[in-house]
C-alpha cells in the first residue's frame, strides 16, 4: 500500500508532537544526566533533533529552488555540532525550540505536494 506523501507529512506531524509531549515529561533532575543515548543526556539529544529538523527544513527550500545533487554530511560532525550550538540554552529553550523547528519543518514540508516530489523524482537530496 502506498502512502501518499501529504498522509506521510501530517502523519509525521502527529508523532512529532507526541514526541515533545514525552520530552515535556521529563523530570528536572534527569534532563541533563548523561545515558540516555550513548553518553547524551535528553537535553543533548533534543538539541540533536532540532539540529536535524532544521537541516531538512533547509534543504526542502532547496529541493523547492531544484537542487540537483545530494547534500553530503559529515553525520558525526553535524551532530557533535547541533548539540554545541544549543549547549547554552536552558531546558526550556531547548524545548521551545524544538517546538519551532517541527513547526517550521512541518510548514515547509506541507509547501511541496506530491505532484512537486514526482517532477522532480530524479533530485538527491540525502
Amino acid at each position: 500500500m502506498s502512502t501518499s506523501w501529504e498522509n506521510l507529512i501530517e502523519e509525521l506531524s502527529s508523532l512529532q508532537h507526541q514526541f515533545i509531549k514525552v520530552v515535556e515529561q521529563i523530570e528536572k533532575p534527569k534532563r541533563n544526566n548523561p545515558g540516555v543515548c550513548g553518553s547524551w543526556s535528553p537535553k543533548q539529544v533534543v538539541a540533536h533533533i532540532t539540529g536535524w529538523d532544521k537541516e531538512v527544513t533547509r534543504q526542502f527550500g532547496l529541493f523547492q529552488d531544484g537542487l540537483k545533487k545530494a547534500i553530503e554530511h559529515d553525520i558525526d560532525e553535524f551532530n557533535k555540532k547541533s548539540v554545541q550550538e544549543r549547549n547554552h540554552l536552558s531546558w526550556e529553550e531547548t524545548v521551545a525550540e524544538l517546538q519551532r523547528a517541527h513547526e517550521q519543518f512541518y510548514q515547509k514540508a506541507k509547501s511541496i505536494s506530491s505532484q512537486d516530489l514526482s517532477k522532480k523524482e530524479n533530485t538527491e537530496i540525502g
